[in-house]
């Protein structure tokens, strides 16, 4: 099973494209309860910026946090996208090339980021940081580039995010070990952070997921499980224990947990 703290497997792998994680994403577009949505959630915590600030994305996707948020985003904003990833980053282009918007496009190890000190008013790290080999080396690099009073924005799961699922991801991958982000969650990361800022605030995000097809679910899961380690008969298995409950209970419920760490 490819290690998910390895950065080389997951470039070669789970994220050489946006493939999977658009997968991930569109279960919780489409079926979330929480009518604010979280991208449009995580971009307030944006709102205390100046009008010319200068922001960083390290470990930015597909870019969906700023195409959702287009039309939102001040005209003196300077925003460079980073990943470690070139195919995740080009797709990260195709997404945001038909705003119109000047955003800059970096390969960059969030561990060893290619900019100078204070050069950045934010630096944000959306739902990485448990993929990050040396999470304090990470935090601190994230402080290097802040300017003074700069403003860091770490978003991560709770422990029990998703819980309904894990069953079905071990009757899949009983190995699985991607879909596990216990190196940094809501309950440990502030350890990693305050070390590094004086000031840590936890928000959390209430939220829940409420499905009513099997489909997009076998998508979600299937997306963070290695082809090699997963068998029709498995699949078969778990689509037919989601549709029993989709036919019982009439939706498919999932629990969420997730949050981010404001720190300057």
């Amino acid at each position: 099973m490819p290690n998910p703290n390895d950065t080389q497997d997951l470039v070669n792998g789970q994220y050489k494209t946006a493939s999977n994680l658009d997968a991930r994403i569109a279960l919780h577009l489409r079926y979330s309860t929480n009518q604010t949505g979280w991208f449009a959630w995580l971009f307030n915590q944006l709102n205390a910026l100046p009008a010319n600030a200068s922001i960083l994305e390290v470990g930015c996707g597909n870019g969906i946090l700023w195409k959702i948020n287009r039309e939102r985003i001040p005209d003196g904003w300077t925003i460079t996208l980073t990943d470690v990833s070139e195919g995740i980053l080009l797709d990260a282009w195709r997404n945001l090339v038909v705003t119109n918007r000047p955003f800059k496009f970096k390969i960059a190890n969030a561990q060893a980021l290619p900019f100078p000190d204070h050069h950045f008013d934010a630096v944000i790290a959306n739902h990485m940081l448990y993929h990050v080999p040396e999470i304090e080396l990470a935090v601190r690099e994230a402080q290097r580039v802040l300017k003074p009073g700069g403003l860091f924005v770490a978003s991560t799961n709770g422990q029990g995010h998703m819980a309904e699922l894990m069953p079905h991801i071990q009757t899949l991958d009983p190995d699985n070990t991607f879909f596990s982000h216990n190196f940094f969650t809501l309950e440990n990361g502030s350890k990693y952070l305050e070390s590094v800022f004086s000031s840590v605030a936890r928000l959390e995000y209430d939220d829940s997921l409420v499905i009513d097809q099997v489909e997009p679910v076998m998508s979600y899961l299937l997306s963070g499980i290695d082809p090699q380690a997963v068998s029709q008969e498995k699949i078969s298995s778990v689509e037919a224990a989601l549709q029993k409950q989709l036919q019982e209970k009439g939706q498919i419920y999932v629990s969420k947990s997730s949050g981010v760490f404001i720190c300057n």
